[in-house]
């Protein structure tokens, strides 16, 4: 595995970190909604509502895990060739 290889898996985990970020932070206007509307009532309510949350961002956090895999991919594939 090249320098290349290593710097992008590491760009992927600090994606991965932000996600997590911005996972918690899209997960609160629905907390927040369901807690206006009263539906948080026990535990299960609560751990609907963070499912619920979670679906809603599982699509944007997939495709930005399969677009950096596939920036990966060439570099991943090539094969250094010895120069004459």
């Amino acid at each position: 595995m090249s320098i290349g290889v290593w710097v992008g898996l590491i760009a992927a985990a600090g994606g991965g970190r932000g996600d997590r970020s911005l996972h918690a932070s899209l997960s609160r206007p629905c907390y927040e909604q369901a807690k206006k509307e009263g539906r948080l009532r026990s535990l299960s309510d609560l751990q609907e509502v963070i499912r619920y949350g979670a679906v809603k961002r599982l699509r944007p956090k997939f495709m930005t895990v399969a677009t950096t895999f596939l920036g990966l991919v060439p570099i991943m594939w090539s094969v250094e060739r010895d120069r004459m």
